[in-house]
């Protein structure tokens, strides 16, 4: 059994904890979403199996940046599939 999506009701329980509203939480969902994403192609992958090693720890400031790294890469090559 894999990995599942955030819930948007957490997403939405967060966003307004912070006061995240409007044109910013639509930002911060599309962020979310693009890293849980990730998190779940990677922990749902053949290659690697769900365990404590396949999180990243938000105060792990190298694993986190190597996430957003991947992601950055991907961007380009999303932005070409919508033309």
């Amino acid at each position: 059994m894999g990995v599942g999506p955030i819930p948007r009701s957490a997403i939405k329980d967060y966003a307004e904890e912070y006061d995240i509203v409007g044109d910013a939480f639509d930002k911060f969902a599309r962020i979310i979403r693009a890293v849980d994403l990730e998190y779940m192609k990677q922990v749902n992958s053949s290659s690697l199996k769900p365990s404590k090693d396949a999180t990243v720890p938000v105060d792990d400031v190298d694993a986190v940046r190597d996430v957003f790294n991947r992601l950055q890469a991907r961007a380009p090559k999303a932005k070409q599939q919508k033309h």
